[in-house]
């Protein structure tokens, strides 16, 4: 009809060529509301055979231009739509849609040129303008291209997806490829099990398999790289031949090229990356200016953010290890741990543990802001709350030492433990607050509450115990003990050991205690050796040995005494002084230096050297000196027996028996010998201490004169004895004289009886 109005309501018309008005030539196929119409060219000889066919009337028979073929099989709508010879069950609508297929079965080819080339495609859907159409013949299947030239040099790539405005675009041999995106796998050639999910999404995959690629520009120029899993805004964007990496966020890994085995989770994480592996980042611009720096741990907002080169390092919390370009082998764990470090080697867990920490080495920190000053400190241990947290290393020269860095190779365990630490070195600081305000002080243990608190600038002290050496400000200390020399403030060189002992001393030195509570008081003694539970306990003196419990306890200001045993000396008061016994009574020996006096089971000499109170015995002889060749000026001793005449021996009682041996006593006055002996009688006059010094007499010395006397006697008895003999003689001669003469008178007396 080549009437322009309008054909009847609900009927189909087919319109000829005249000369008449018609609808543009542009116009193949119009559908309204009230009809239905078809404008061919009549150049055509009659359709084909076995369909419903329209085409152009001629009055030759040429090959007929086809511009729809509907049969049970197929169903082709557009310019030479569909080639089919034994492929069924095809819908093709476009111009010279599925021109090539042949064989081709289950298909849906949708838009101008859409598959072509597509001679033997299979249960595929592609719809667009030149979706799928290829560049030779293509053998596909199960494949779903849908965007202008989506899947456009597909050959033999089977079960894709390509959907977008040149999805897949440069694809042939790849497979298994789930592309959609404008532009998304635009150059992919033969990856395949690949997904690209958002523009421009793995633009320039070639040949990179099973990767997954989720948001814009993501992946964008993989080329070889292969599973990988970038999602978010350009993800991964310049990843070239990288592989196993990991990449959400915005930006995430953006400029990664070839780095492989790579997770980077977060908003620009990862950001600048290259070459790096092996690294894990997780938060906000987490690992943001890595580079080349593999195996790194980053997980927190801006964690290890400045990382360039730095390897094997592990950053946990905000902005923790931020500043670290090349450090390698650190541990951050916290909220700006390590914010400023560059150094290698170092552990800090904690709050802004080791925020400032620059060039230090080997450190380890532990608790909230614990070593959060130091900057180029090594070899530190601090553990707990603000332990060494003012620690900051600083480069030193010494003629000893040479080029040395100060704030190093300390240990400082618990909450505030080395706080003040500025410069002090090999320190160990164990508890809360232990070592406090040290600062500069080298080669020091606090272990304790407290303890060492004061201590600033001081060395090589030892204090152990809640609270030990709480006040020290001095060098060379030892204190263990909770409270052992807690009050010690410039005392140097003492050693003292046990609960509170030493705990009062302030400027005492080179003491020696040990022992709860001994030397408790005192405050400036010296050179004082204290061993036993309260010995020296009240003492302040100097140069005191008390060995035992509550030795010298109450000895409060006396020198140089020496008290051993269990509560020797404990009620002395003086000085020099010696006392061993095991009770508070009388000791067994007791001595006094100043005076040379010893006494046995005594508490005084009477002023003798050596005094035994009691009786003294033994199985061996006591021997005094007495070789010539020690002696001159030798003479005998003249007169003894006069001397020993003049001695009165006496019995007597003492008067105070306490130190004396009680009832009779035999003995002689020594006043009254002085003046015959005045050589073995000592004493008279007084002490240093204004005492009165008693007379003494040495019995002992008596003896040579009681020898000498003896032989005085033993001569006059000699003599005695001679003359006596002389009389005996006498006698002698006188009575044989006498008996003579009696026998002479006798026979005298008998010739006068014969006569």
């Amino acid at each position: 009809n080549t009437d322009s109005t309008k054909a009847a309501k609900g009927g189909f018309a087919i319109g000829g060529l005249s000369s008449g008005k018609g609808l543009p030539a542009k116009n193949i196929f119009v559908a309204t509301a009230d009809s239905t119409r078809v404008y061919v060219n009549a150049n055509n000889s009659k359709a084909a055979k076995g369909g419903f066919a329209i085409g152009g009337l001629s009055s030759g028979k040429v090959a007929p231009q086809n511009f729809m073929h509907l049969t049970p099989d197929n169903y082709f709508i557009g310019h030479e739509a569909g080639k089919v010879t034994t492929g069924k069950y095809n819908s093709f609508i476009g111009y010279e849609t599925g021109k090539a297929n042949t064989t081709g079965e289950k298909n849906v080819f949708m838009g101008y040129h859409a598959a072509n080339l597509a001679t033997a495609v299979n249960r595929s859907v592609i719809m667009g303008n030149e979706a799928g159409k290829g560049t030779t013949e293509s053998n596909y299947e199960n494949a779903v291209f849908i965007g202008y030239r989506a899947g456009y040099n597909n050959t033999t790539g089977a079960n894709n997806v390509f959907m977008g405005n040149c999805a897949g675009f440069s694809n042939t041999v790849g497979q298994e490829n789930i592309f959609i995106g404008t532009n998304a796998g635009y150059s992919n050639v033969e990856g395949i099990s690949n997904v690209f999910i958002g523009n421009l999404a793995g633009f320039n995959n070639s040949a990179g398999h099973a990767n997954m690629f989720l948001g814009y520009g993501t992946g964008a120029n993989n080329t070889t790289g292969g599973f990988n899993i970038f999602m978010g805004n350009q993800a991964g964007g310049a990843n070239t031949t990288g592989s196993y990496n990991v990449y959400i966020g915005f930006k995430a890994g953006i400029y990664n090229t070839s780095g492989v085995f790579n997770v980077y989770m977060g908003y620009e994480a990862g950001h600048n990356n290259t070459t790096g592996s092996r690294n894990v980042f997780v938060g906000e611009s987490a690992g943001y200016y890595n580079t080349i720096g593999e195996s790194n741990v980053f997980m927190g907002n801006m964690a290890g953010n400045n990382n360039i080169e730095g390897s094997n390092n592990v950053f946990m919390g905000n902005l923790a290890g931020h500043s670290n370009a090349t450090g390698e082998n650190n541990v951050f764990v916290g909220n700006q741990a390590g914010f400023g470090n560059t150094a290698s080697n170092n552990i800090f867990i904690g709050n802004t543990a080791g925020k400032s920490n620059t060039e230090g080495t080997n450190n380890v920190y532990m608790g909230t802001n614990a070593g959060f000053i130091n900057q180029i400190g090594n070899n530190n241990v601090f553990i707990g709350n603000k332990a060494g947290y003012h620690t900051e290393g600083v480069a030193r020269y010494s003629p000893s030492e040479g080029p040395y860095i100060t704030g190093s190779s300390n240990v400082f365990i618990g909450e505030g433990a080395g706080y003040n630490n500025t410069e002090g070195r090999s320190n160990v600081f164990m508890g809360e607050n232990a070592g406090y305000e040290n600062t500069e002080g080298n080669n020091n243990i606090c272990i304790g509450l407290e303890a060492g608190y004061s201590n600033k600038v001081n060395t090589s002290n030892v204090f152990i115990g809640t609270k030990a050496g709480r006040a020290n400000t001095s060098a060379g200390n030892i204190f263990i003990g909770s409270g052992a020399g807690e009050n010690n403030a410039t005392g140097i060189n003492n050693v003292s050991i046990g609960s509170n002992s030493l705990y009062n001393s302030e400027t005492g030195r080179e003491n020696v205690v040990m022992g709860t509570t001994a030397g408790y008081n005192n405050v400036s003694g010296n050179f004082n050796v204290f061993l036993g539970k309260s010995a020296g306990h009240g003492n302040t003196g100097s140069s005191n040995v008390f060995l035992g419990k509550s030795a010298g306890e109450k000895n409060f200001s006396g020198n140089s005494n020496v008290f051993l045993g269990y509560a020797a000396g404990c009620n002395e008061t003086g000085s020099n002084k010696l006392y061993i016994a095991n009770s508070t009574g009388i000791p067994l020996i007791w001595g006094d230096f100043s005076s040379k006096y010893v006494a046995i089971n005594a508490t005084s000499s009477n002023s003798k050297t050596f005094w035994v109170q009691g009786s003294a015995g033994g199985l061996e002889n006591w021997n005094a000196t007495s070789d010539a060749r020690l002696k001159t000026n030798i003479k005998p001793l003249q007169g003894a027996l006069q001397s020993v005449l003049k001695l009165q021996g006496v019995t007597f009682k003492w008067k105070d028996e306490t130190d004396h041996r009680p009832g009779q006593n035999i003995g002689f006055i020594a006043q009254e010998v002085k003046e015959i002996l005045p050589e073995i009688v000592s004493g008279g006059g007084k002490d240093e201490q204004g005492n009165e010094i008693y007379y003494s007499i040495e019995y002992a010395t008596l003896t040579p004169v009681l020898v000498e006397a003896i032989k005085e006697q033993q001569e006059a008895i000699k003599l005695l004895n001679d003359k006596n003999k002389g009389l005996n003689d006498a006698v002698k001669e006188q009575r044989e004289l006498i008996n003579k003469l009696m026998e002479e008178l006798k026979t005298i007396k008998e010739q006068i009886k014969t006569k």
